[in-house]
Order: C-alpha cells, then structure tokens, then sequence
C-alpha cells in the first residue's frame, strides 16, 4: 500500500519527468528541466557533446580564425627563414668558388715557379758545378781559359733564365686577368 501513495516528494518527481522544454537551436529533441543537482552521466563522452552544443557559434568561428591567422604567421616565418637561408647559401657559394680559383691560379703559379727552379737547377747548376770540377782537375794554364769560358756560360744562361723568367710571369698575368675577366662575365 506504501506504493500506491502519493506523498508530495513522489508528485513533485511525476511532474518535473513530464515537464518537457523545446529549445530548437541547441537541442532538437525535448530535455527533461531538473530541479536540484543535474544527474551524473554515465561516461564523459555525453558532457563533452554537451559542452560543444553549449559553445556559441561565434566563439568557434573566432578560435577557426585565430588558428588561420596563427598558420598564416608561421607560414611567413619559414617562408622568411628559408629565403634568408637560400640567400646565405648562395653567397657562401660564390664566396667558395672563387676561393677555390684563387687556389688554383696559386697553385698554377708555385708550379711554374717550381719547374723553372728545376730547370734553372739542371740547365745552370749542374752544369757550372761540373765546369768548375773540370776547371779544378785540369792543369794551371787551362784553367784560365775555361774560367772564361765558364763567366760567358754563366751569362748567357743567367740572360735565358731572366728572358724566361720575364715570358713566364707576362703569361701568368695574362691569364690571371683573362680568368678573373671571365669570372665576371659569367657573374
């Protein structure tokens, strides 16, 4: 018999179940108005529907903008970065390659030089060493003669080599010239 009555707690519950509110832009389907404190729901999933129905249209759209703009912004910073990298890049490698000719029109040069100090070694030393050995084995009245001899050898090899000498160095300023003129042409 305790069930068949009606006690003001049980009337109160009858009634709020009933009561149905419409609320057409949020919730389409009619929710029960609960006095007290909202019952709990099972599993998060239903408060985390609840809390995206409950967010205004405005604040997503201003949250959508603001994440554009902060995709925008760091899309200009690695566009800057990369530009300026490509820069630096660039002008490292320009700087590098005409190190690098510079090298090799030094390392040309200290070539040449290096032949010519062997050239000069087996065309005038040797020679003059063996000269003089002669001069220094043979008897006295020889000796003057080819001491003669020898001073006019040396000139005139000395008066070769400066020939040489200045044919050299004319042709490597030639072509120092040329490959720097040709640098910039190409520049």
């Amino acid at each position: 018999m305790e069930g068949n009555k009606n006690t003001p707690e049980v009337v109160s519950l009858k009634d709020n179940n009933s009561k149905t509110d419409y609320d057409q832009a949020d919730f389409p389907v009619p929710v029960p108005i609960f006095t007290g404190a909202p019952p709990s729901l099972p599993s998060g999933n239903y408060s985390a529907v609840l809390n995206r129905q409950s967010q205004l249209p405005q604040q997503l759209a201003s949250q959508e903008k603001q994440t554009t703009k902060r995709n925008e912004y760091l899309e200009q910073i690695l566009l800057s970065t990369m530009s300026n990298l490509e820069s630096r890049i660039s002008t490292s490698i320009s700087s590098l390659s005409s190190q690098i000719s510079e090298i090799e029109t030094k390392i040309d040069r200290y070539n040449d030089q290096l032949n010519t100090l062997e050239h000069d070694v087996y065309e005038i030393l040797i020679p003059a060493i063996q000269s003089i050995t002669e001069i220094i084995t043979t008897s006295r009245q020889g000796k003057k003669e080819q001491l003669t001899n020898i001073t006019k050898s040396i000139i005139k090899m000395r008066q070769n080599r400066e020939q040489k000498i200045n044919h050299i160095s004319r042709n490597t300023s030639a072509e120092l010239s040329q490959s720097i003129f040709s640098n910039v042409d190409e520049s």
